[in-house]
């Protein structure tokens, strides 16, 4: 209980006492005096339940955007002084370029690149319209004209029912061709491709993956199970993960060192690491 409502909580039974002190002795106002500060004891009560409650969930949520920022800003700084990373695109999904989420691991790559690397784009996965309609159809079952010039972005509204892409399952629009297809204008003008969605399960068809004239993958975000061999030959250059089996408890504001702050949350697997990681925690690749 925070102490403001305490001190409330303390004078409004204080009153009460006193209200029923002078209601046994007859005085008058003494029975008005022991409802109403009955009932503010009630509310100060309640007052501090639930703001106590919101109190929680917004510390929660600082906490969660911190360590968002901190997992970014740690592989921004891999890349940019181990990788010698000077340009990068960024993918993240559909309607997520301008969300809160996303510009703190913008701004947590940002702060890691420091002034040796920049952000040229951030892009979201390409589904052709035939892809799309089908898709839009088979969920709302309607077939609404769509916007032209809009590829796969969740702004494709129908005329009478909003219909967002990453409202869906993710396997069903992202894919390694929807990669494949919005990384190809970039390929020759950057180092690195950071994906905020970890990568499709069918990412093995991938050929910005496979090939190795196209930049590695970094990923800050996705399952890295069935991507061992790939961290090993470098085409995904760097891939952040959570400790497998961390130790539960209370969220706690995390250390203002980076290393100590990723450490406790992260990990950091990359293709000097890969087999030491492997070996330290045997479900990392499970």
């Amino acid at each position: 209980m925070k102490p403001v409502w305490i001190a409330l909580t303390v004078i409004a039974a204080a009153g009460m006492l006193y209200g029923r002190k002078r209601q046994k002795a007859g005085a008058v106002g003494g029975t008005q005096l022991t409802v109403i500060c009955g009932v503010l004891v009630i509310v100060f009560a309640l007052a501090n339940l639930f703001s106590g409650g919101n109190t929680a969930a917004r510390e929660r949520r600082k906490i969660e955007a911190a360590y968002q920022r901190i997992a970014a800003e740690k592989l921004g700084s891999y890349l940019a002084s181990e990788k010698d990373v000077a340009k990068a695109i960024v993918l993240v999904a559909p309607g997520r370029t301008d969300s809160s989420g996303t510009e703190i691991q913008l701004g947590g790559l940002r702060k890691g690149f420091g002034e040796k690397a920049e952000i040229v784009e951030v892009i979201t996965p390409k589904i052709s319209d035939k892809k799309y309609e089908k898709l839009k159809k088979h969920y709302l079952g309607e077939d609404v004209e769509r916007p032209s010039g809009n590829r796969g972005t969740p702004e494709n509204k129908g005329a009478s029912s909003d219909f967002r892409i990453s409202d869906l399952p993710p396997q069903k629009w992202y894919t390694a061709q929807s990669v494949d297809n919005a990384v190809a204008p970039y390929l020759d003008r950057v180092d690195v491709i950071v994906s905020c969605l970890g990568l499709p399960q069918d990412a093995a068809t991938m050929q910005t993956l496979t090939e190795s004239h196209a930049p590695p993958f970094a990923l800050l975000r996705g399952s890295i199970h069935e991507h061992k061999n790939t961290i090993r030959q470098g085409r995904i250059t760097a891939a952040v993960t959570y400790v497998p089996d961390p130790q539960n408890g209370k969220p706690k504001r995390p250390s203002k060192d980076l290393d100590k702050a990723f450490s406790r949350r992260y990990l950091l697997v990359t293709s000097e690491n890969v087999e030491e990681m492997a070996d330290d925690y045997e479900s990392l690749f499970q």
